[in-house]
């Protein structure tokens, strides 16, 4: 299996299918979800995804049955001066994207003819109020999210 690619699909899918949330995050009704980091023209408020770590495998009789990844997800807005640009559909995207991600529960996704579960929770809050040095010296981008924690699975036992 390979589950990272299957959390990635399965994530994609669930928020760029939000209507709030593309709502605060998307232009010209197309989202702005994005691996790793914003593209150097992103536009902003964007959603930015990150595996942070390799999950713990559970198997039985030698059988993969679960794997459990940690991700980081994150809203990024743009700060110019002391000023957070779009600051309540960035705001609005953060609480929206915690909605969405702090409670899933056996939620299934068919991958090339394949069913997988997947299940999710909120381990922690980005520490702080995370921010990162834009182009200029006077714009930077600050990020809203957490670490969340997505099982794999592709039983319905777990």
């Amino acid at each position: 299996m390979l589950e990272s690619v299957y959390a990635d699909a399965f994530l994609y899918a669930k928020l760029s299918s939000d209507a709030a949330l593309i709502g605060a995050t998307a232009l010209n009704g197309m989202a702005h979800i994005h691996k790793e980091r914003p593209p150097q023209q992103a536009l902003f408020p964007c959603l930015v995804l990150n595996l942070q770590a390799p999950g713990d495998v559970n198997s039985l009789n030698q059988q993969r049955q679960m794997v459990s990844l940690l991700y980081q997800v994150r809203i990024v807005g743009e700060v110019k001066g002391t000023s957070l640009q779009n600051a309540d559909r960035t705001l609005a995207a953060a609480h929206r994207l915690d909605e969405l991600l702090k409670g899933i529960r056996r939620e299934s996704l068919t991958i090339g003819g394949s069913t997988l579960y997947f299940n999710t929770w909120r381990r922690s809050e980005l520490p702080g109020r995370r921010e990162e040095q834009g182009p200029t010296a006077e714009v930077f981008y600050r990020n809203y999210g957490g670490l969340y924690a997505v099982e794999v699975f592709s039983i319905v036992g777990n």
